[in-house]
């Protein structure tokens, strides 16, 4: 890739538009000539279009914006500690387009499953049991918590941005998935977002009421999409690609979609668990397949609306509810033309089959391939 750096008058602009950071925080360069980006944001930032090199851990403090203006490339070094948080009461406004996406990966190149962490956005949004509404982020920070009594909290925009090489482990049961959304609620716009060779999940929902449309995941090394703690958005126009790559890490119960609904089980009695409906989606699988199409489990309820399931590939079971701390639910309809290696119970799936469903457009995606070519023609507008 073609390395694009911000001149000094460029990087005075931004400084002199009334923006703070943290006191410690300068827009200084690297040894590439890249603009470095770590730290806090505590006011209103915008980042111009250029490309920055992420060396650190950014939040995005309560009470302050962040604002990525199309065409603006955020390289990552490599680790846990490498990521994007927005804090509950702050906002990220990622302005994409079509053809000028802004994008999140590694500095090395693409295709590096868990290279760095990924992006975080933490909500006032409802999440699972009213008990437990303001919860730990287990899985980056100890000081930082999501959830609310806010189902139309607002945290933002999201427009043409694609994650890529995001997912990062700190261990076997402390890693970061592409995009992570923690009690987000329902005035958060995000669209047109491609979640790309995640070292763990694509996208997961933890709580909330936001609804994503345009979203394509693809090579994640665990589930493509996993709702949990109480979900209750919807996510359109999905396309999913699962390959025998994704299942390198051996990790069981591995599914296309994953819908849990009390926290993980670690709140079996608790109110209000993940109710989440899936529109005009399309699951392909390619080569050895994961273990389930659908998953739901712990109370859960989805609700699969023309959601086709397509490829070469085969699936263990397609559709699965467990009853185990509270009976879930699959219903809706849907298309099949994967291998299935076992029926599997239909306790709890009332979801018919039909052959008429065709589901998610892969051609909305054409801007991702436009992107990657001009890449690596060596433009990176």
């Amino acid at each position: 890739m073609t390395y694009h750096t911000l001149s000094l008058l460029t990087a005075a602009l931004i400084l002199l538009a009334g923006c703070k950071m943290d006191p410690d925080y300068t827009l200084p360069k690297g040894e590439s000539g890249e603009t470095i980006l770590v730290g806090d944001i505590t006011e209103d930032f915008v980042l111009s279009a250029g490309r920055y090199h992420l060396e650190g851990t950014v939040r995005v403090r309560k009470g302050a914006t962040l604002t990525i203006e199309r065409g603006t490339v955020i390289a990552s070094m490599p680790g846990f500690d490498k990521y994007i948080l927005v804090e509950q009461g702050a906002k990220i406004r990622i302005l994409g387009t079509a053809e000028e996406p802004v994008v999140l990966c590694a500095d090395k190149g693409c295709n590096l499953p868990g290279y760095w962490g990924g992006l975080i956005i933490n909500g006032r949004a409802p999440i699972c049991g009213a008990a437990h509404r303001v919860a730990e982020v287990d899985e980056a920070e100890r000081d930082q918590y999501y959830g609310g009594d806010v189902p139309r909290d607002d945290s933002g925009e999201i427009h043409y941005l694609i994650i890529d090489s995001p997912g990062a482990s700190l261990r076997a049961d402390v890693e970061h998935n592409g995009l992570t959304l923690n009690g987000v609620g329902s005035d958060t716009k995000i669209d047109h977002v491609a979640i790309l060779s995640s070292g763990d999940d694509g996208l997961e929902c933890f709580g909330g009421t936001v609804s994503p449309h345009t979203i394509l995941v693809r090579g994640a090394e665990d589930d493509l999409i996993d709702l949990t703690d109480g979900y209750c958005g919807t996510i359109s126009h999905l396309y999913g690609i699962y390959s025998s790559e994704s299942r390198e890490r051996g990790e069981e119960n591995l599914c296309l979609i994953e819908t849990d609904g009390n926290l993980d089980g670690r709140y079996p009695d608790a109110k209000g668990m993940t109710s989440a409906t899936i529109t005009d989606c399309t699951l392909e699988v390619r080569g050895k397949g994961p273990d389930y199409g659908v998953l739901a489990r712990r109370g859960a309820s989805i609700d699969l609306s023309k959601c086709e399931f397509r490829g070469s590939g085969r699936v263990g079971q397609l559709l699965r509810c467990e009853s185990e701390e509270g009976q879930s639910s699959i219903t809706g309809s849907y298309a099949s033309g994967l291998t299935v290696s076992r029926p599997g119970s239909r306790e709890g799936v009332t979801a018919h089959e039909s052959e008429q469903i065709t589901g998610c457009d892969l051609s909305l995606f054409d801007w991702v391939e436009r992107y990657y070519r001009r890449a690596a023609a060596g433009d990176q507008r």
